[in-house]
């Protein structure tokens, strides 16, 4: 509601007192200068849990959605899972990672959780993990791409548990490029990615139990797991790939402007970097 003090007040930049201010300051100084006004036909979200969320809090410029894209090329899926389920990325506390060692303990010693990342939170959760004698649970630190894909694709299933807003995640799409299927707390836009039933699971944000029945339901069902993978792969290639993404980018920029539209030149099939919205 423009009340940008509070991201100081609550440090919601990277839980830093500094980097909060300086981020309320922007948003002051934007504001009063009119930065976003002027000169803005709209606004490209990558997904419409933000749109709407932009529109809420009194943007009144069109928002048009268009996902995030990557390169399925550059991810083999495997669909032949190993009996583990695999968390990647930061270790925070907003990312709901107690969450799931929670569940990770209800389920038991069937199955393994490997965690790729690192954080401000790695020593409690290491000390999480020995008070609960959780043998199971594998702390790999930081991985390159190559080794994260080669984890990633072999996983039962990544496990997205964030308890703040996602918007449209790239950990999401890069696991159902590799053929995982992903289970995800039904917050942000994660609900956007994960087809329930279809190509992942979703659960309440927070609850550990809920989090471990789905689990324990994918350990049951690895042919579910696999059916799940390879409708996840189909999707990245129809919705998230640089094909779909240019097509309606270039839908959006000719018609803010068909006057002065150039012939398109198409993007080449294995883009040499990976563009993020």
């Amino acid at each position: 509601g423009h009340r940008y003090y509070n991201i100081a007040l609550h440090r919601c930049k990277r839980d830093s007192r500094v980097a909060s201010l300086l981020a309320g300051a922007e948003m002051y100084f934007h504001e009063l200068f009119r930065l976003y006004q002027p000169n803005i036909d709209l606004f490209i979200s990558p997904s419409a849990f933000l749109a709407d969320k932009v529109r809420e809090h009194g943007i009144d410029k069109p928002i048009i959605t268009i996902p995030n894209f990557i390169d399925p090329a550059q991810f083999q899926p495997y669909y032949e899972p190993e009996r583990y389920f695999l968390y990647a990325g930061r270790l925070a506390r907003p990312k709901g990672i107690l969450t799931l060692l929670e569940a990770t303990r209800r389920v038991g010693a069937t199955t393994e959780l490997r965690i790729a990342g690192a954080g401000e939170m790695e020593a409690e959760l290491r000390q999480f993990v020995a008070d609960h004698r959780l043998t199971n649970v594998r702390f790999l630190g930081h991985l390159d791409t190559a080794e994260l894909r080669r984890t990633m694709q072999r996983a039962l299933a990544t496990v997205q548990p964030s308890e703040w807003y996602e918007n449209y995640s790239m950990t999401v799409i890069e696991s159902l490029a590799c053929g995982t299927p992903v289970i995800g707390a039904a917050i942000g836009g994660i609900p956007e990615q994960i087809r329930d039933g279809v190509n992942g699971l979703l659960f309440t944000p927070g609850d550990a139990g809920q989090l471990a029945e789905k689990m324990g339901h994918l350990l049951a069902r690895r042919d579910l797991a696999i059916e799940m993978g390879r409708a996840g792969r189909r999707q990245i290639e129809t919705i998230n790939g640089p094909a779909a993404h240019y097509e309606q980018t270039m839908g959006v920029y000719e018609q803010l402007a068909p006057q002065s539209a150039s012939p398109r030149v198409r993007p080449p099939a294995s883009p040499a970097s990976e563009t993020r919205a």
